[in-house]
């Protein structure tokens, strides 16, 4: 089931097990196979759960019968699940739950939005769970013995929402490994990762929690609180973690949480110094912004990092867009990531274009930008930056690996802490609708947890595939990069919808310029389209492939060109007998030979020869959207290769 459903892993083994005490022979003779309530906000996979399990147990989609409760409102609309009385219309038809079950009995019977059906629902479903049997119109017993009986409803949806956004507009971007990272004036390295911080002057890192960096500090001018339960608030300082920790040339040091900011003159100060953003961007203007663009605007809800560089000036950022200031003035300046690095280039790959995790600077002008798992940097007088693994830069003296996997752990112990008390309150609100034996005939009423980032990506990638098959159908390869996975969920994930954006925003950055193209006539049976994310937009390449005999691909000690279909790096190799060739850049071993002699990137020129290999690229600067996957694989002995 989790080759389909995306986390919710409450949900799928409850299911599972349900399944597995039918088909072991454990269950109630004279009952359903299970009975199911599913609870949850729309978008999560209550349906795609029912039509999951439809396909497992009973062969195929098709298995699951329907009923949306929306046209059951009515009192006399119920009726017609059991049929119409002799003398009414519609009494030869029969029931129309009755009749499904009777012609599929093998099946799982699905009641979508129950809530929103008449009370008198309530009664079949008594009888359906209570003797797994329902008489109809004619009088003739329809067993329910062999279903699988689902009741989903949004039930606390408001509730569930609420709770997620407690904490202000719910992010969507990748969760970030480290949470801020930082120098002091004299080179000492500050990092911390959740509620802990790491200190390095010298060699050794050395490590304690939050509330010791705050040790023998006061904030200046907050009542203490002892009855307060909220350490924060107790002590006023962020001790769970911050958003951003910034120290300028000068020593003042800033730390941002939220909407509140705090603020030193030096790191051996002891008073602090708190106000909100608003307050610290009183008065400041954006000299650039146009008068009805708020997103130009200084962001007064929260930083997504802050630097202060050596020529003293100050940066801020948000998503994609930055704002900058000369040290000592209201003055700022704003424009998007790409913009920043004006003509500087990566010396491998992309440069982080969509937004940053971290930005500092190092006392000796060092510049360093990091995104997730990778880390960017330059020497003040470089305009080329370097990249590379977060944990290959710290090296083994840090331990990377552990202090975020244990980080991970607590987040998730949190999540589930969280679950449990939203679980609760949802479930008060089921018992003043269903009544109480309704409920307690049920097997199991499951919650769905609201999806994240990291579930997002995996959903993408899974309707993807669809659109893999369908291009195959038509002998046109598919592949993507991660970069453009993540810029499909960045547009189309909404914590609050769940996937359904997802679908609308694959169709419109990916589907809907692929169809162009081979309705133009650029994409061709024989061509391979590779999509990838620069940070400003969506890279169209086509290239066109064809078959070649797998002898003519034999091992040797020579120059090869290949192309990875997860990063789209492109590398020459050397070739070694019984050798396995992997990326480069990001080690993946899912790569496509490319022939480099005469290889031609530009804009194609029109029909090449026979032997002449056609290669595209396009640049789709007005979308925005990603990429899918091509399975490429040997038959009849031939492989699928990029060949001039």
């Amino acid at each position: 089931m989790h080759e389909r459903l995306i986390d919710q892993m409450t949900a799928v083994t409850s299911v599972a097990q349900a399944v597995r005490r039918g088909r072991a022979g454990l269950k109630s003779t004279q009952r359903p196979i299970g009975s199911f309530v599913f609870l949850g906000p729309t978008g999560v996979g209550k349906t795609e759960l029912a039509k999951t399990l439809a396909e497992i147990l009973f062969g195929q989609e098709e298995a699951m019968i329907r009923f949306d409760m929306t046209e059951y409102m009515e009192k006399h609309e119920v009726a017609k699940l059991l049929g119409a009385p002799p003398g009414y219309v519609g009494y030869e038809e029969g029931g129309k739950l009755t009749e499904a079950v009777r012609r599929r009995p093998y099946s799982v019977v699905l009641f979508d939005e129950v809530e929103k059906a008449n009370a008198d629902i309530f009664n079949i479903l008594l009888q359906i769970l209570d003797d797994g049997r329902l008489t109809d119109n004619k009088g003739h017993t329809i067993s329910f013995k062999n279903t699988v009986v689902i009741c989903t409803s949004n039930i606390g949806t408001k509730l569930i929402q609420d709770e997620m956004l407690k904490g202000g507009k719910v992010e969507i971007e990748e969760p970030p490994m480290l949470s801020t990272y930082t120098f002091s004036p004299r080179g000492r390295e500050i990092l911390t990762i959740g509620n802990k911080y790491f200190e390095k002057d010298g060699a050794v890192w050395k490590n304690m929690m939050l509330l010791d960096y705050f040790s023998g500090n006061q904030v200046e001018k907050v009542e203490i609180q002892p009855e307060n339960n909220d350490i924060d608030k107790q002590i006023g300082f962020p001790t769970f973690g911050f958003d951003t920790h910034a120290i300028s040339p000068q020593g003042v040091e800033t730390i941002t949480k939220g909407e509140q900011i705090f603020i030193r003159t030096a790191t051996t100060a002891k008073v602090w110094k708190k106000q909100t953003l608003i307050e610290y961007f009183k008065d400041h203007v954006v000299i650039n912004a146009l008068p009805d663009a708020p997103e130009e605007q200084l962001p007064t809800g929260k930083l997504k990092t802050h630097a202060f560089s050596l020529d003293e000036k100050e940066i801020v950022t948000t998503g994609g867009r930055f704002w900058r200031r000369k040290g000592g003035t209201t003055n700022w300046e704003t424009g998007i990531l790409v913009e920043y690095f004006g003509q500087q280039k990566a010396e491998k790959g992309s440069l982080p274009l969509t937004h940053w995790d971290i930005h500092t600077f190092s006392p000796t002008g060092k510049e360093i930008i990091i995104v997730n798992d990778q880390i960017w940097f330059k020497e003040i007088t470089e305009t080329v930056w370097h990249g590379q693994l977060l944990k290959d830069y710290f090296g083994q003296n840090f331990p990377l690996e552990k202090e975020t996997t244990e980080k991970q752990k607590i987040e998730e112990e949190n999540d589930m802490k969280k679950y449990g008390n939203i679980k609760n309150k949802v479930m008060n609100e089921l018992r003043k609708f269903f009544r109480p034996e309704l409920i307690n005939r049920f097997d199991e009423v499951i919650i769905f947890e609201p999806l994240k980032f990291i579930h997002m990506i995996e959903i993408v990638r899974l309707q993807l595939k669809g659109l893999t098959k369908l291009l195959e159908d038509q002998d046109i390869g598919f592949i993507y990069t991660d970069a453009a996975v993540k810029e499909i969920v960045r547009n189309g994930f909404d914590p609050i919808y769940g996937a359904r954006p997802l679908r609308r925003a694959i169709q419109k950055l990916i589907e809907n310029p692929i169809s162009t193209l081979i309705i133009e006539g650029k994409v061709k049976p024989g061509s391979q389209i590779s999509i990838d994310f620069d940070g400003t937009g969506f890279i169209f390449n086509i290239e066109r492939m064809e078959a070649v005999s797998a002898q003519n691909n034999q091992n040797a000690d020579v120059k090869k060109e290949f192309k990875c279909e997860k990063c789209a790096n492109q590398f020459t190799t050397v070739i070694a007998a019984n050798s396995t060739v992997v990326c480069s850049k990001c080690a993946s071993k899912q790569l496509q030979e490319v022939k480099a002699e005469g290889k031609d990137m530009g804009n194609n020129k029109g029909d090449m020869g026979e032997n002449e290999k056609k290669d595209e690229k396009i640049e789709m600067k007005e979308v925005e959207g990603a990429v899918g996957k091509d399975q490429t694989g040997k038959a009849d002995g031939t492989e699928r290769k990029l060949t001039n």
